[in-house]
């Protein structure tokens, strides 16, 4: 889901007001890990944010989670949870 629209921004926001969510993961997420950033840190602050930016194409990835209702075990350079 790209965030790259006030549309699909607005959306987005909706969604998270009538889901009750721990984690969040994007894909195609279509903007700097800054302005991601900054746009999911206000609609869920505490939460701890990732990102991941894919050169010379479009997407990218940003996960996101609730650290007092999500525990993350980091194995192997790979995330459980």
């Amino acid at each position: 889901m790209g965030l790259d629209s006030p549309t699909k921004k607005l959306a987005f926001r909706i969604l998270l007001d009538l889901e009750k969510v721990d984690v969040i993961f994007l894909q195609e997420k279509l903007g700097s890990n800054i302005q991601i950033y900054s746009l999911l840190e206000g609609l869920k602050p505490g939460w701890t944010f990732h990102a991941l930016d894919v050169l010379g194409r479009y997407g990218g990835i940003v996960v996101g989670f609730d650290r007092i209702t999500t525990k993350f075990l980091f194995f192997g350079g790979g995330m459980v949870f």
